[in-house]
Formats: structure tokens, C-alpha cells, sequence
């Protein structure tokens, strides 16, 4: 079923303003599938979507929006025609021009298949980012994190980034020359790198997007994640894939200490919509026994696995993963990693507890 959106919508997932998609819908260039006159909102479908990133995109790589709305109403010997004429015009553009022109891409289609933001179409001087980089610290402004000092203790998924030559990943985010683009957990968001001394600052705008964080309602500044480098090979990703970093130190952690029954499912860290008495892909271990000394026992049937923890984390010497948890009142929740995470860095669900005693 073809789904129907708002502008507003049109506008986060492009990144680019109402005003300019209205712009080009005056100009010709695109018209809403539904228009409601009485009060004025404006629905896209999924065709309409990839019409405006062609428009986002060609107008990035210098066409008028005379040539645009001629490249959208012309057949395919046209738009080669237009495309060829502005490679031979524009030789700062030649090298995206000529991998379209060389593939015969001139109706634009792979942008179909690519999540895209049309203000970082031309990806360029990405050598200094090409390579493995290893969470190092969260920070709270980029002087803290320059000067490696005020820390903050907080949980991301984002424990690592690689990228190749092209700014691509195997994860779900790519990079441009100077923003990092994330297309995971359901977000769609630009952030914006910098790179100094071997470490890749990242700033993470919102940090409630990226971040795990209990009081998320009041958190409105942004935040700096510092990366080290890990080594200029791409490839060394492959070596995280299966093996979280365990904790060295056991902390205490009085609020964790119990016995707990499994109950279902959460679909957010951050969100309180458990859903209870859900199927749950847990290999069936539904009780859980935590102790003081850092000790978790989860039984099931004539099951036990032996797991770990130290606060914060709950973690699995055997396999190498590390769960971040998180408490509200009797309430224990942390991530369903399975072997899908290990080899795509998804993750499922969210298991939710119910203390007993």
C-alpha cells in the first residue's frame, strides 16, 4: 500500500524546508497527489518522494530549474542530452557526471535505492575519515572533549564507525565531507564531524536520537561523541562484529540485585510502551536470578546461562556481548542481542523484567 505524507514529513526525510518543496510545486516541478484546499495540506506518496529527490539532486549538481523540469518531462534521450550538455559544461561535476553518464544512470533510478539527503550530493575529499574509529567518550561541549575531561556515562550504539573511500558503511549511516548521515533506529539525521589528531568528533545534535538517557525530557544541548582511530582499514569492522568491549571492573549496583520474570517486549530504549505477554525470542529463559556479587542466573526449564553484570551492563563472557540495562522502579529492560546483532549491529527488541522480590 502506497503510503501517504505531510509536507512536514517531506521535509525531515529530505532534510529541506516546506518552503522550498512548496517552490518547486509553483514552479511545475512537482504537484501533491492530494491537495486540501480548506486546509491547505499537501500529501506526497512514494513516487512523488523520488521525483523531489531528482529535483534535490540535480539542482546540487547545478541545473536550472528550467533544465530540471525539462529532464522531468523529457524521455530518456533527452535527459541523456541534458546530463551530457552539463558534464562538458561543468568539469568540477565531471567525476559524479561521468560515473551517471558511463553507467547510462539518466533517469536517476539508483537514487531510488539510497537513503539521501540532496545537500551532500557530492561527496569529496573523505581520505582523513576512510578507516575504523573506536568510541572513546561522550562529552558534553567539544572543549570537554578536547581536553578529555567531564565525561559523561551514557550509552550509545554507536560504538564504532567505518567507512570506505565512497563514505560508505556496513552499518546503516554513510559519511559526505563533512556530515556523517544516520539512517538507523528509525532516525534520519545529519550530523556534522570533524576530525583532529587521529580522533573523529562527532556532534550529535539531539542527543535523545542517539543516546540512551533515563531523563531524556530535559535534555535539550547537544552532545560530542569522540572516536580514536582504530586503523585506516576498512575491513578491520569485521573484527567488532563479535566481540563487544566487556567491562573490566565490576561496580555495584543495589537497584539491580533480585529476582526477575520476563514479561514481554519494548520496541524503544527510551519509550515506557512494554508490551506484556509477548512471544519473546529469549531461547525461553524467562526467569532471572541477579546477584550481589555480579552474578546473573537465567533459567528455563532445565536451562541455566550464566551471564554477568556491572552497572550498567549486563554482559556474556561466553559469546562477548555486552547489554546495556536500564531500571524503573521494578522494571528491568536491556537489549535483545542476538546473532542478527552480532553480524548487522540490529537490534530486535528490548527485554522487559518484573522484579519479584
Amino acid at each position: 500500500m502506497n503510503e501517504n505524507y505531510k509536507i512536514g514529513q517531506i521535509s525531515k526525510m529530505l532534510k529541506i524546508s516546506t518552503r522550498a518543496i512548496r517552490f518547486y510545486e509553483e514552479k511545475g516541478l512537482i504537484t501533491p497527489c492530494i491537495k486540501d484546499n480548506i486546509n491547505g495540506y499537501r500529501y506526497f506518496n512514494d513516487k512523488q518522494i523520488f521525483i523531489l529527490k531528482k529535483i534535490i539532486f540535480l539542482k546540487d549538481l547545478g541545473l536550472s530549474l528550467e533544465q530540471i523540469k525539462e529532464y522531468l518531462n523529457s524521455d530518456i534521450l533527452v535527459k541523456q542530452k541534458l546530463l551530457t550538455n552539463h558534464y562538458k559544461k561543468n568539469s568540477q561535476l565531471n567525476e559524479i557526471l561521468k560515473k551517471i553518464i558511463d553507467n547510462k544512470l539518466y533517469d536517476l533510478s539508483f537514487l531510488e535505492n539510497k537513503h539521501y539527503f540532496g545537500y551532500n550530493v557530492v561527496s569529496k575529499n573523505l581520505d582523513n575519515i576512510v578507516g575504523t574509529w573506536v568510541l572513546s567518550g561522550i562529552y558534553q561541549n567539544i572543549k570537554d572533549a578536547r581536553f578529555n575531561k567531564n565525561k559523561i556515562n551514557l550509552f550509545t550504539p554507536y560504538q564504532f564507525l567505518s567507512f570506505n573511500h565512497d563514505g560508505q558503511s556496513p552499518w546503516f549511516y554513510y559519511a559526505t565531507e563533512k556530515k556523517i548521515i544516520f539512517n538507523t533506529f528509525f532516525l534520519s539525521v545529519a550530523e556534522i564531524y570533524q576530525i583532529e589528531d587521529n580522533k573523529l568528533y562527532l556532534m550529535i545534535s539531539n542527543p535523545k536520537d542517539h543516546l540512551f538517557i533515563n531523563d531524556k525530557n530535559n535534555i535539550t544541548f547537544s552532545h560530542i561523541l569522540v572516536f580514536d582511530k582504530y586503523s585506516n582499514n576498512f575491513e578491520d569492522y569485521k573484527k567488532f562484529l563479535t566481540l563487544d568491549i566487556l567491562p573490566t571492573s565490576f561496580v555495584k549496583d543495589s537497584e539491580i540485585v533480585g529476582v526477575y520474570k520476563l514479561i514481554g517486549i519494548c520496541d524503544n530504549f527510551l519509550k515506557e510502551n512494554y508490551k506484556e505477554n509477548v512471544d519473546v525470542d529469549n531461547n525461553g529463559y524467562n526467569l532471572m536470578l541477579i546477584y550481589q556479587n555480579g552474578r546473573i542466573e537465567e533459567f528455563s526449564n532445565n536451562k541455566v546461562k550464566i551471564k554477568n553484570w556491572t552497572k550498567n551492563f549486563i554482559y556474556d563472557s561466553e559469546l562477548k556481548i555486552v547489554y546495556h540495562y536500564k531500571i524503573n522502579n521494578d522494571t528491568l529492560i536491556f537489549e535483545n542481542k542476538t546473532n542478527i546483532y552480532r553480524f548487522t549491529g540490529k537490534f530486535n527488541n528490548y527485554l522487559v523484567y518484573k522484579k519479584l522480590f
